[in-house]
């Protein structure tokens, strides 16, 4: 038996977000978690609006139910270790990139956010060792992120 379809309410929700109105797409994407708590745009995209809105404890907790649902998903666990590495789980950030990697050795943006990991760790997480690095890097990030969801929409999902 399937549920009902949230679809629409998703890409709605994304184009929310592309219009700068994370906190209204993250409205859509609860409704949508509400109706199918198993849903993996639904789930991927709440972790990602909550980074979005800078509650990154709430995203933390999202990432990771959202990767209890889809364990061996290399976009949500690469989403995982981008969220870790934002609330200075520097190390756990790296394992998690280790893993999207070890399933998808070509992985991008597991591959940033192990170099980003790793360079956390050797800098000791300082803002002067980040400064000028991060911003460029997050540009890149969220490219990569927007690219890897838009792709996964584009083809039907069987996790």
């Amino acid at each position: 038996m399937t549920g009902p379809d949230t679809g629409p309410a998703i890409q709605r929700a994304v184009t929310l977000r592309d219009l700068g109105r994370p906190a209204e797409a993250l409205k859509l994407v609860r409704g949508a978690l509400a109706q199918q708590p198993q849903d993996y745009q639904a789930q991927f995209l709440n972790a990602r609006l909550l980074l979005d809105l800078g509650r990154t404890a709430e995203a933390l907790r999202a990432a990771q139910t959202a990767a209890g649902f889809f364990p061996s998903d290399a976009a949500l666990l690469a989403l995982l270790a981008r969220v870790q590495r934002e609330s200075g789980a520097h190390r756990k950030a790296e394992q998690t990139a280790r893993q999207v990697l070890a399933l998808e050795p070509d992985h991008l943006a597991a591959r940033l956010e192990l170099g980003l990991a790793l360079f956390e760790q050797a800098n000791g997480g300082s803002a002067a060792g980040r400064a000028g690095l991060l911003p460029q890097v997050h540009s890149v990030a969220d490219d990569l992120l927007r690219e890897a969801l838009t792709c996964r929409w584009a083809i039907p999902c069987t996790p």
